[in-house]
Formats: structure tokens, C-alpha cells, sequence
């Protein structure tokens, strides 16, 4: 699969990277052409079809600017010695759900929370094929938001939610929030992804797709880097369970 889309942290382990066909943690399709490479470079969405498609009220604005205020605390940025990416508190207890390939091959990472304190993190546990792990800090009080099982509607509006690469995209800051729709749900080599034209960008793995109410409905993870607003979440709805026994 990471043939075909990158992976969105681009410096990941050298020893995981060169395993699998040059490209990060996993690949259905190493022979997949010329026209399929990973990217380095950060990429702007302009979502010009859900500007036109869904033509919000103040109200409803205001409410998605609310309701991000209020979770955006519960993303964290996780640090690597090669590279880094974004992560979300799922629980009260400090566990961190984020992307396998942002921490593949390490036991240990930094993890900044509210964009204020870095503290040690400590993966516990991962499913290299579906490429979700968990990583579980032990800093309180923390802002959490659990994944949500809903099966979002194809054609509603998203937030994504994450920590591009200061390096590559040049600039400083916290995470960023870019707004779409659930374009599609889409089964690749037997693995569910849930469709998003919302922009993500190098750094964003690991972080958070929200509905209108909050809810963490997928976790950003890919981008087709052929083709305009294709990007891929892992969706909550298929790995809920998965992540309760990591």
C-alpha cells in the first residue's frame, strides 16, 4: 500500500524502510509503477467541492470551531529519532492511539502535549499490518477523545487534526486542523479506509479525524500523491476493537 501513498511521516526507520521495498512498514504493492512515490513535500487543499457543495452557515461554523477547540488538546506530536508524527489521547489512562510506521521501531518516544510539555512515551503495544499503535504516557491531567465506532455518511464534513513537519512545511507552531468530506469508503488489499479530500500532510499520521460532534472518527494515515484531495484515514469503526487489545 505505501508504494502507492505516502505514509506522511517520511523519515521513518532506515531498517523498516529498506525491509519493506522503500517504503514505510508494509507493502501490497511493491511493483505498483513509476507514477506511485512517496513524497516529501507538504501539499495545500483547497477543497473546492466541499466549499461548493457544503455551504455552511455561521452558525454551523462557530459550532465546528467550538467543538475543535474542544478536543484539539486530546492531539499530541510524537517525537522519533528519525522523524515524527501526530497522536491521539483515547483514554483517561494516558493511551496514545497514533500510526504503526510513526513509531516502528522504537519502544521509546517524546511526546508533546498541549503544545507545552514534552514528556516520555512508551509504545505498548501495535498491529504492523493495519498499522495502528499505542503509545501510553504517564503525564495527568489529560484532555482525551475516545474513537468513535459510528460509520460515518459518505458526503459529510471532517476535520482532521494533526502536526505537520515544521522542517519541511518551514514554519513553527501547534497542530493544525484542515477541513472536507468523507469522499468514500474504500476497501485496499482487503483493509477499510474511509476516503477524505481534507488535507494532510507530512507529520499528520497518527492524528485525528472528527465529525461535526467531535467524535475521532478515523485516524489520517495516507495521500495519493497522484491525484488532488485523496487522502486515506484508518477508520474507528474497524479497528475499535483492535485497539482494546493492543
Amino acid at each position: 500500500l505505501w508504494s502507492i501513498f505516502d505514509c506522511l511521516v517520511t523519515d521513518c526507520n532506515p531498517s523498516t524502510y529498506a525491509h519493506n521495498h522503500s517504503h514505510c512498514d508494509f507493502g501490497f504493492y511493491p511493483n505498483a509503477g513509476p507514477n506511485f512515490y512517496r513524497n516529501t513535500d507538504s501539499e495545500t487543499n483547497t477543497n473546492r467541492f466541499a466549499a461548493s457543495y457544503f455551504h455552511a452557515s455561521p452558525h454551523s461554523d462557530t459550532k465546528f470551531a467550538q467543538v475543535s477547540a474542544r478536543v484539539r488538546n486530546a492531539i499530541v506530536r510524537i517525537e522519533t529519532p528519525v522523524g515524527s508524527g501526530s497522536g491521539t489521547i483515547i483514554n483517561s489512562a494516558g493511551e496514545i492511539l497514533t500510526n504503526n510506521h510513526v513509531v516502528s521501531g522504537y519502544s521509546n518516544v517524546n511526546v508533546l502535549i498541549n503544545d507545552a510539555v514534552t514528556v516520555p512515551g512508551v509504545v505498548v503495544g501495535f498491529h504492523e499490518l493495519i498499522d495502528v499503535a499505542i503509545v501510553n504516557v504517564g503525564y495527568r491531567p489529560l484532555t482525551f477523545m475516545p474513537l468513535s465506532t459510528r460509520r460515518p455518511i459518505i458526503g459529510e464534513e471532517i476535520t482532521t487534526i494533526g502536526y505537520p513537519r515544521v522542517d519541511l512545511v518551514g514554519i513553527q507552531g501547534g497542530s493544525t486542523l484542515t477541513r472536507g468530506i468523507v469522499s468514500a469508503i474504500r476497501v485496499v488489499a482487503g483493509q477499510t479506509f474511509i476516503q477524505t479530500d481534507a488535507a494532510i500532510n507530512p507529520g499528520n499520521s497518527g492524528g485525528a479525524a472528527i465529525d461535526r460532534d467531535g467524535n475521532c472518527i478515523g485516524i489520517p494515515t495516507a495521500k495519493f500523491l497522484e491525484a488532488d484531495n485523496f487522502g486515506l484515514l484508518v477508520p474507528g469503526f474497524d479497528v475499535s476493537n483492535l485497539v482494546q487489545q493492543l
